[in-house]
């Protein structure tokens, strides 16, 4: 029983036989090229490395069975198999200027079933084998079996195409079996791998600037150690190895970290006596440190000290200290909406934005509440 193709352009519909392995309508760069598989056939582009626009989706190919219809680049095509399947209604296609570059340019490779009569069926195995042995010289690129679109998902990873990589494969994987299976698994775990690896590849560049900051920590505060900078150095390397352990345990943008924050922290653990009760001394120092060595974390200090002065209230080292940071701090605060005034004035109201949303996340304290607000209320004007 002939097999047929239904082919529907423009409110006309023809049937084409499908006797041998393939199929190409049109020419140049919009043909489309039906091929058989088990169960049906596949629509592709018979272009190298060209996409199909099915129902309005860009797809490397779209699978048929019997019966299945897709409007296929401004055509429906409906795979009737080798039995009668009820005619559909076609859907209206809307009509370019001229009619459609494939509609210029159709024609069909080969001839209805009804010009085939059984005296033309030694021709047609003439023409079966001729075709067998042109398509083995054509050397074809166009992903056809599982090998290829396994082929084509690696050089689209080359490309930095990884969804498409994976849409590839996931064709492959329809059909591939042994070797070619296996290594289209293989090739899917990388890319889904390399895809975590760069979804978090800003945090490891976050807990590589950090690393960078602790070991300056180091520099700048330990060539003679003492224990408030010892305690400092310890509890800071240990945030960072909760932030950050379990990326640096995989990712190689990373890897190489772990190791020199741990012996960081082993270099002056014994020095910081980790585990016994802050002195007056340490709290002062860490302190100001987040006023001194990071972007200044006015809230962070004073709650380091007010949590001190809670278990010992009056300390007078504390209090005194708590005292000259907040003097200290309102001069730091004036001047920073003195910069967003400016900012304002050469009329750089992201940048006054950026700067408030910093000192409200960092540095601000109760006491400066109100003149920040009424900054804020300025730049929001200021944007419209």
């Amino acid at each position: 029983m002939t097999e047929e193709l239904e082919i529907v352009e423009h409110g006309q519909r023809r049937r084409v036989a499908f006797d041998g392995d393939r199929l190409e309508i049109g020419d140049g760069d919009g043909a489309i090229r039906v091929v058989r598989i088990r169960g049906g056939v596949r629509v592709e582009p018979a272009r190298p490395g060209a996409t199909l626009s099915v129902d309005g989706e860009e797809l490397f190919c779209k699978d048929l069975r019997t019966g299945e219809r897709a409007d296929v680049d401004g055509m429906q095509l409906r795979w009737l198999g080798g039995g009668e399947v009820a005619a559909a209604a076609p859907t209206p296609a809307p009509r370019e200027p001229g009619g459609s570059a494939l509609a210029r340019k159709a024609r069909l490779r080969a001839k209805s079933s009804s010009s085939l009569v059984p005296a033309l069926a030694i021709a047609a195995v003439v023409v079966a084998v001729g075709f067998l042995v042109l398509n083995r010289l054509s050397d074809s690129t166009w992903p056809q079996t599982p090998q290829h679109y396994v082929d084509l998902a690696r050089a689209q990873l080359e490309n930095h195409r990884p969804e498409r990589a994976l849409a590839s494969l996931a064709f492959a994987l329809r059909e591939a079996t042994g070797e070619t299976r296996e290594a289209a698994l293989a090739l899917e775990r990388d890319i889904k791998r390399r895809m975590v690896e760069q979804s978090r590849a800003q945090e490891a560049i976050a807990a590589r600037e950090e690393a960078q900051s602790l070991l300056a920590f180091e520099r700048r505060y330990l060539a003679t150690p003492s224990r408030p900078a010892a305690r400092e150095c310890v509890r800071l390397c240990d945030a960072w190895l909760a932030d950050y352990r379990e990326l640096c345990g995989w990712h190689p943008d990373a890897k190489d970290l772990l190791p020199n924050i741990e012996q960081l922290r082993d270099r002056h653990a014994a020095t910081a006596a980790p585990g016994t009760p802050d002195e007056a001394e340490d709290v002062v120092f860490a302190a100001e440190a987040l006023l001194r060595f990071r972007w200044r974390q006015y809230r962070a200090a004073m709650e380091r000290l007010d949590a001190f002065l809670a278990t010992h209230p009056g300390d007078a080292l504390v209090t005194a200290t708590r005292a000259r940071l907040v003097e200290e701090g309102g001069d730091w605060f004036r001047q920073c909406l003195r910069d967003v005034d400016t900012m304002l004035a050469r009329k750089d109201v992201s940048g006054a934005r950026r700067a408030l949303h910093n000192l409200e996340h960092f540095s601000l304290l109760p006491a400066w509440q109100q003149s920040f607000d009424a900054k804020q209320r300025q730049v929001e004007a200021a944007g419209g």
